[in-house]
């Protein structure tokens, strides 16, 4: 029963020692393989779960970005990394297990965190994960530290309270009928308090926040766990160096 929590503990073992040593061959180790997952998964769905458990879904987010975002604010980005491309081994070990019809301990704490879920003879995994490793990915490769942070946090406390808030609101948006007015300012507050509460740069902070609650709110093509953290990124660097 608790084989499969081996092989994981083991997966991020490995990949803080490999951190230490090859900390952007891990890097690009990431992004390969959420890309990869993402273009030859078929059972990827956006959304699993219902709005009744989404306090539950989101705090793999909260919790992990948090560690993510720690990790860059005190330069140990290579702690980033490794927990970055842990979880993403992880997450397509789980997707891989799950497909041979595995059925363990892993499986049923991901159905619980809404990350997977079994429908009759199909086995539905959220996407949602792979999108926001490669984003970070892309953070740790090519984004300033306090850049980096922005956006991560734009995706673990804004997009989580624009989930939670907006699960309960009531003004939907007109742009976008899946979200509501209610959500979206709960992002604007939470993202604007906690990257200026990392930089102290006011003006950035708060353009940001608000690139980061549009992106959010309004229909892309892409998932905004990708979009997120990488407009809130470029957002507070080009305003950080025209504004300071």
């Amino acid at each position: 029963m608790y084989t499969d929590l081996f092989v994981l503990l083991g997966i991020l073992s490995l990949s803080l020692v490999g951190s230490a040593f090859l900390p952007q061959a891990e890097n690009a180790l990431t992004i390969f393989l959420s890309i990869f997952a993402l273009v030859s998964t078929k059972d990827l769905s956006k959304v699993i779960g219902s709005e009744e458990n989404v306090i539950l879904r989101k705090v793999p987010h909260v919790v992990g970005g948090s560690i993510i975002a720690t990790s860059i604010m005190i330069s140990k980005t290579k702690i980033a990394i490794a927990l970055t491309v842990a979880a993403t081994i992880g997450y397509v070990f789980l997707i891989l297990h799950s497909k041979k019809g595995g059925d363990g301990l892993v499986e049923d704490w991901a159905t619980r965190f809404g990350l997977m879920k079994k429908q009759e003879n199909r086995v539905l995994h959220l996407s949602s994960p792979l999108w926001a490793f490669l984003a970070f990915s892309l953070l740790y490769m090519f984004a300033q530290k306090d850049a980096a942070i922005a956006g991560v946090l734009s995706l673990t406390f804004g997009d989580t309270a624009a989930a939670v808030v907006g699960s309960r609101g009531r003004t939907v948006l007109r742009l976008n009928p899946r979200k509501t007015l209610e959500g979206s300012s709960a992002m604007l507050v939470v993202s604007f308090v906690s990257i200026y509460l990392i930089s102290f740069k006011l003006l950035p902070s708060a353009f940001t926040a608000i690139a980061a609650t549009l992106t959010e709110a309004l229909p892309t093509p892409l998932d905004d766990n990708f979009v997120i953290p990488i407009v809130a990124a470029v957002v507070f660097t080009l305003c950080a160096t025209l504004i300071g």
